[in-house]
């Protein structure tokens, strides 16, 4: 099934879920400052996207992360296959396909 909608407002999600697989981390500049790029297959057990939910899995997320959470992400290995992690924040604007673009602003590892 393919997600596709468009996004006209940042909206809050919230997810629990098994990783099941972890991309690379890659890094870029934009706008002078460092970003971080990481992808999950996540197999999702909770989805709270008020009114966008994700009725695909697994699920692969791409995290663009502006803030000091960048710090903590770039230490790839706090993420491990078949570990649970929470992850929370905003879907920015745009269109949304089976890699949502994320804001992330907490990532709690369980």
């Amino acid at each position: 099934m393919d997600v596709r909608e468009f996004v006209y407002q940042p909206t809050f999600f919230a997810l629990r879920g098994e990783i099941l697989k972890i991309g690379e981390l890659e890094r870029t500049i934009i706008d002078d400052k460092e970003v971080f790029h990481l992808q999950l297959s996540l197999k999702v057990e909770v989805d709270e996207f008020g009114s966008t939910s994700l009725k695909v899995e697994p699920y692969i997320f791409e995290f663009a992360v502006f803030d000091e959470i960048a710090i903590n992400l770039s230490k790839r290995d706090m993420f491990k296959e078949n570990d649970f992690c929470y992850l929370q924040g905003y879907i920015m604007p745009g269109y949304v396909f089976g890699n949502c673009r994320l804001i992330v602003n907490r990532i709690v590892k369980e």
